[in-house]
């Protein structure tokens, strides 16, 4: 595995763990409640420009509360099988390789779909059923392409887990499409994970606001209540102090304005809603 961002320094301790993980102490958080801490990090020459970086964060211990059952509209009538389904992608050798595994402590009782695309395109439909620790691989051979592999829980399964991977750049020249990793759904859903990926880019004004997932085909296509993360950058590159700053937006009416939830930022700010939809 090639490290692409290494850890320098933060504002508070961690421990390094194996396989590129770090494990950070923030104490006991309550219902409601932040812990706010910074990673300086460095980014290896190797990274290459339009190339997704991605960044997850995990919060341990999680009690079963945490997670809202959803209902089922598939064919699979079981009880949950107490099956859970992850997926991890990696080239090795010029070759793709996706391994689907049943982490869970039960044997999967129906098939469950796997979706593997390229550059976006759904290329194979498949099907798993599983042992509980029993893994699968599909593998392929590099192309330079942007491959993804999606695996699908039990109706059941608790929670609003999406396992998926992803492989870029593997045994080709570049061919992969850039910011594909932002534009289908990430595995975040579930309160407990946040994954941020982000593109390799050269030296520019970072001024800009980007809404992911980026959404598919020329028209952004999203699904149905999905969930929306907005990334709003800014730089001051006058010669003089800017001690406020405002960031003005209208929200479409396309989105439940009771959803909306403000989140982490570089900076202490105040969040307000006006009406109509101003935010």
């Amino acid at each position: 595995m090639v490290i692409l961002l290494t850890p320098t320094s933060s504002s508070i301790p961690y421990i390094e763990l194996d396989n590129d993980i770090y494990q950070f102490d923030i104490g006991t958080l309550d219902p409601g409640t932040c812990s706010n801490f910074w990673i300086n990090t460095t980014l290896s020459c190797d990274a290459i420009l339009g190339n997704s970086l991605c960044m997850e964060a995990n919060l341990f211990p999680a009690a079963d509360c945490v997670f809202d059952d959803i209902p089922s509209s598939s064919p699979c009538e079981t009880d949950w099988d107490m099956s859970s389904i992850t997926v991890e992608g990696y080239c090795a050798n010029d070759s793709i390789f996706f391994e689907v595994i049943n982490s869970g402590s039960g044997d999967m009782t129906c098939f469950s779909p796997v979706r593997v695309y390229i550059n976006g395109d759904l290329i194979i439909l498949d099907s798993i059923q599983l042992a509980s620790g029993e893994i699968v691989t599909f593998s392929f051979l590099g192309d330079g392409q942007f491959w993804r592999l999606e695996a699908d829980q039990h109706p059941l399964h608790p929670g609003n887990s999406q396992p998926n991977a992803n492989v870029e750049d593997c045994g080709g020249t570049g061919d992969s499409l850039p910011s594909l990793a932002n534009e289908m759904y990430l595995d975040d859903a579930d309160p407990i994970v946040d994954i941020f990926c982000g593109a390799v880019t050269g030296s520019y004004d970072p001024n800009d606001k980007t809404g992911f997932p980026l959404g598919v085909n020329e028209t952004h296509d999203i699904l149905p209540n999905q969930q929306m993360e907005y990334l709003i950058r800014f730089q001051n590159t006058g010669t003089d102090t800017a001690f406020t700053v405002v960031i003005r937006d209208t929200l479409s009416i396309d989105f439940d304005i009771f959803s909306v939830e403000s989140g982490v930022a570089s900076h202490a700010y105040d969040f307000e809603i006006f009406t109509p939809r101003v935010l």
